[in-house]
């Protein structure tokens, strides 16, 4: 029988798989790139109110296991997903199942 780290495990390594994208990694410090499976998220939220009005704003992010990565992503970081490219926006969070949410910015330079 599996125990359940091993279970959980599988089941995110088949989500990631299934939901992911092929994405390009390229740290700011070394300029080598590396591909890893990322999974893309985009969603609006808001971010104030003012009375009735409402003013949001689109954050996105993306997941993948940090043992996919040779380092860990650095503010500025490049990463290119679905034919756009990204910077790393903040400090990547670790997700509690081994894998990092990192918050993305458009790269105005490409």
């Amino acid at each position: 029988m599996l125990d359940w780290n091993t279970i959980e495990d599988r089941m995110m390594s088949a989500a990631r798989d299934h939901l992911g994208q092929t994405a390009t990694y390229t740290p700011a410090a070394t300029g080598i790139a590396e591909s890893v499976r990322m999974v893309y998220h985009r969603r609006s939220v808001r971010a104030d109110a003012i009375g009735e009005i409402g003013l949001r704003m689109q954050t996105v992010e993306v997941f993948c296991r940090a043992a996919d990565l040779s380092q860990v992503p650095a503010v500025n970081d490049k990463i290119t997903i679905g034919g756009q490219s990204w910077r790393v926006a903040g400090v990547p969070q670790a997700d509690g199942q081994a894998g990092l949410v990192i918050s993305l910015k458009l790269d105005l330079s490409a």
